[in-house]
């Protein structure tokens, strides 16, 4: 039986570095009873490549600041879902193999901020199968500035809500 999947999105020169993402892939790895596959998409790599365990997947379009995430909804993120995401600040301090055991069943998953009362993009969980998921990338992909204009603010999370749920 294959490995539960967890993704993440990562871009160098920002807040983050390359050990940010093998923290996070360990922190799931221990906090998943059996460990897990872990792929990133990032703009590191100019083709999938694995470094230091992790399946390193290229972007196709480079978009700016958070919307690198769109990436998990697009054509070279198909063949690892489903797969549960979080961003690289996330902390994971207990098991959570349920969430990385989910099923397409499930469907697309999004948590709601507590505080914000407004969609969060992570975690995520993002089946193979899903119309939803689909049409993030599809109407993104047509008109991205049309997105991130309208979207200025509420981000990525705003936006895919507003096209998936």
């Amino acid at each position: 039986m294959r490995k539960p999947t967890v993704a993440s999105v990562f871009r160098p020169g920002g807040d983050y570095v390359w050990e940010d993402v093998v923290c996070l892939r360990n922190a799931c790895d221990d906090n998943i009873i059996g460990g897990c596959r872990f792929v990133c998409m990032t703009s590191i790599v100019d083709k999938a490549e694995e470094r230091d365990g992790i399946i390193c997947v290229p972007f196709k379009k480079d978009f700016p600041g958070w919307w690198g995430k769109i990436e998990l909804f697009g054509p070279r993120a198909i063949k690892y879902r489903p797969f549960l995401y979080f961003d690289l600040d996330v902390a994971i301090v207990g098991d959570i193999t349920k969430w990385a055991k989910l099923d397409e069943d499930f469907g697309f998953t999004m948590v709601v901020d507590y505080h914000h009362k407004r969609p969060g993009s992570t975690p995520m969980f993002i089946p193979k199968n899903h119309e939803g998921v689909t049409n993030i990338w599809k109407e993104f992909i047509q008109k991205p500035a049309k997105w991130m204009n309208k979207f200025k603010r509420g981000g990525d999370q705003e936006y895919i809500a507003e096209i998936c749920m």
